[in-house]
């Protein structure tokens, strides 16, 4: 949380890994979009590096759901019951 501090000046994380579940069980909390997204293979900066083509249908078929947004309470509140609960 220290790195979060100092990055971002909030004493919060962010939590990619509930998120992750959270639209598998409540799709409805995240606003995604279809899109092609690639995985950069040759790139001598940015190898390995996710690229989304944000130009939407003109890029072709999507290959995924890319989010974009979360209903924060709803998703909050729900990982917190979830943690006191376990």
């Amino acid at each position: 949380i220290d790195i979060h501090f100092q990055w971002e000046g909030s004493d919060t994380s962010a939590m990619h890994d509930p998120s992750a579940i959270l639209t598998v069980t409540h799709p409805h909390l995240i606003r995604s979009e279809p899109r092609t997204v690639v995985v950069e293979l040759d790139g001598t900066h940015t190898r390995g590096q996710t690229l989304v083509d944000e130009r939407g249908p003109a890029a072709g078929e999507p290959s995924c759901r890319v989010g974009y947004g979360v209903d924060v309470d709803s998703a909050v509140d729900l990982i917190m019951t979830a943690i006191r609960e376990a």
